[in-house]
């Protein structure tokens, strides 16, 4: 009985010892980056992030709490992205790109009340951004979509105090929550309505399109306006 008993501890002193290990070495490998960088700066130089981002990893959390715009965004996989700054995005001018939040602790995606993210295109080269399985995003601020390129979002909601600002034309409006007080704001229109998109239950929706030259039917889209 004893031997058996001892052999019973050893074996869950092994499981736990186990994971911690487990534990700790998620721990360690993730780290967080805040931008130190000039507006105008490139995401890709890693003294621009603080401390020095050597070596990315897609455990990274990344945090952005100034006014700047950032270019040569990469396709890059990163754990959580947090915005308590007026920032602007964009890919590098040789190519199209996708950054890809990944599902770690807590919200993945943070627009902070007060501060916008903008996406945007490099001339012709776009922008993406994709929320993996199991993401979730909080938007209290504005999310300000001027690129072309695709927005892919899982688990997003938009706060009361938040926006959602379609800034170009044509694309698809994100699903995600809206929040009582929160608002869709389509700026971008010229002559195509979103493909998708337009029949969620929102709450307050603007639509202000100053270079739209083309008369659109909304039939059944924007039927549900609960503000």
């Amino acid at each position: 009985m004893e031997a058996n008993s001892r052999n019973s501890i050893r074996s869950i002193t092994k499981y736990l010892i186990f994971i911690f290990l487990l534990v700790f070495s998620f721990v360690v490998k993730s780290a967080t980056y805040t931008w130190i960088g000039a507006s105008g700066g490139s995401w890709a130089t890693s003294t621009n992030w603080s401390p020095t981002r050597t070596t990315p990893a897609t455990s990274d959390f990344l945090i952005i709490n100034t006014n700047v715009t950032i270019i040569n965004v990469p396709n890059q996989s990163i754990t959580s992205l947090t915005i308590g700054g007026n920032v602007i995005l964009k890919s590098p001018s040789t190519g199209s790109r996708t950054l890809t939040i990944l599902n770690g602790t807590g919200t993945d995606l943070i627009v902070n009340s007060g501060y916008t993210l903008e996406i945007q295109n490099n001339g012709a080269r776009t922008l993406a951004i994709t929320m993996s399985a199991s993401c979730t995003g909080q938007i209290d601020g504005t999310l300000k979509w001027t690129t072309t390129g695709t927005f892919t979002p899982i688990g997003l909601t938009i706060g009361a105090t938040g926006t959602y600002q379609h800034n170009r034309n044509a694309g698809t409006v994100p699903t995600a929550t809206w929040t009582a007080g929160s608002t869709l704001l389509i700026s971008g229109i010229t002559t195509t309505l979103p493909t998708t998109g337009l029949t969620q239950t929102f709450s307050n929706v603007t639509w202000n399109c100053a270079t739209q030259t083309a008369n659109l039917a909304l039939e059944a889209n924007l039927n549900t306006i609960n503000g």
